[in-house]
């Protein structure tokens, strides 16, 4: 009869305790660093740090990501909404083809709007 509880118990603790989410992109610059991550069954979650703060500022889970464009030029958007009118939206380019010119080294962009206008964009290169 032990040995069936502590089967029991083991297995509840096995599914209740899940894996640190993976990053699937990261962006920083001198201010500020982003990560989208594959947070299993809630979808995606963005976190935002501030280079002074260990901690993160701004933590968001969603579960939308689509496809924009096509062959080379096809990215990733992932969509994070926030109360009061705000999104913040997180470009993923193609890192194995170039699409064009226009955007050398530049992987992605993370951009933040209010009521659909931009209040921040940053390039992640």
């Amino acid at each position: 009869m032990k040995k069936y509880a502590i089967l029991l118990i083991s297995l509840f603790f096995a599914n209740t305790v899940s894996a640190a989410p993976k990053d699937i992109f990261v962006c920083q610059n001198n201010k500020t660093k982003v990560a989208v991550s594959d947070a299993g069954t809630k979808g995606y979650r963005y976190t935002q740090w501030t280079t002074s703060r260990s901690r993160p500022v701004l933590v968001l889970h969603s579960k939308q990501m689509r496809v924009e464009g096509e062959g080379a030029c096809a990215y990733k958007v992932y969509s994070f909404f926030r109360p009061n009118g705000w999104l913040n939206e997180v470009y993923v380019f193609n890192s194995k083809e170039k699409c064009d010119d226009s955007s050398p080294n530049v992987k992605g962009w993370v951009v933040a709007t209010v009521y659909e206008r931009d209040v921040s964009h940053l390039d992640c290169k």
